[in-house]
């Protein structure tokens, strides 16, 4: 196994510690959560690829949560519940290599909220969990147990949703999904009102993945620091994680000095990967690029399939757009 060069004070032992303890926590959440999420009466809908009725019950409520497999290639609107044409919808689109989620009123409110995350680029099946609360402006979305940190965006006039009866669009692509549904009168979070919290999104999503032997969804490490101050992911950060995630993680993924899982902007700098606004004197950038000057030659990746000139841009435009010390 070879790494990077020149890694700085960076532990490898702390890096070691800190796996086993994400491993650990993630084991408890399950151990309490996956029981009661499984045996939820707000759990309508439940399609497997061997079985696509294996729950499958009326839909009714003011919230609900959706979490969905997804093939790469796939793109378009994927899954939505509504109360009728324009009336009280909650949808998830993949358009331009983004996953959307979508909340809209009615045509006369005009009333739309927006939450996006990067969809991975390596083509691979993704978990997509999703949770729409009854008052505006309540969205969750996870990316492959990734918790999505970006503003809701948002036009025309605030409004709730009803507690209403519910029509289902399922993409004729998606065969893997689960849907909750309940109503806020009962409970205003969590598996028993329908809308799952995030701890529960991402217990769902990492269950679903080990049912389908997928890789590469994640324990989020944001719920093994729940009391350190969190920071919203700019979607130029966003976009080189994938990269990294997608063509490095591979062998960079906790057996070498330089371990790119459940990488932050923090611990890039701190480990100092990155210098902030200087893609040429950043090492994960001039690994992958090469540079004419001081910094090292081009060594990465090891199987000489070059990152794509997009893939590096995605990398500088990164780098470049950091603002935090």
């Amino acid at each position: 196994m070879v790494c990077f060069q020149n890694c700085g004070d960076f532990s490898l032992q702390e890096e070691i510690m800190r796996e086993l303890a994400l491993k650990n926590a993630a084991e408890e959440m399950d151990a309490k959560l996956l029981p009661p999420l499984l045996a939820a009466d707000t759990l309508r809908v439940w399609s497997k690829n061997e079985d696509p009725s294996y729950i499958l019950r009326s839909i009714a409520g003011d919230q609900w949560s959706f979490v969905v497999v997804v093939d790469g290639g796939v793109s378009g609107k994927i899954i939505s519940l509504d109360s009728g044409t324009d009336i009280e919808e909650g949808k998830v689109l993949i358009e331009n290599g983004l996953v959307q989620v979508i909340r809209r009123q009615d045509s006369i409110l005009q009333y739309e909220e927006k939450l996006q995350g990067i969809l991975p680029a390596d083509g691979t099946p993704t978990v997509i969990a999703v949770s729409f609360g009854s008052s505006a402006g309540d969205m969750l979305l996870q990316i492959n147990g990734r918790i999505e940190k970006a503003e809701v965006q948002s036009t025309g006039v605030p409004a709730d949703f009803s507690n209403l009866s519910k029509n289902t669009y399922i993409d004729s692509r998606v065969s893997n999904y689960i849907i909750y549904a309940g109503n806020s009168s009962s409970a205003t979070s969590g598996a028993a009102g329908g809308k799952l919290l995030h701890e529960e999104l991402n217990v769902m999503s990492r269950y679903v993945a080990r049912s389908l032997g997928l890789s590469g969804v994640i324990f989020d490490p944001s719920f093994l620091d729940k009391d350190a101050p969190t920071t919203k992911e700019s979607l130029e950060f966003k976009a080189a994680k994938a990269v990294f995630e997608s063509r490095c993680l591979s062998c960079h993924n906790g057996l070498t000095s330089i371990n790119l899982s459940n990488l932050t902007e923090a611990k890039a700098l701190k480990n100092s990967w990155v210098v902030k606004g200087s893609p040429t004197e950043s090492l994960l950038y001039y690994r992958l690029k090469g540079s004419s000057g001081s910094h090292g030659p081009k060594t990465m990746p090891l199987s000489n399939e070059s990152l794509s000139n997009e893939e590096l841009q995605k990398i500088e435009s990164w780098i470049n757009s950091i603002n935090i010390n």
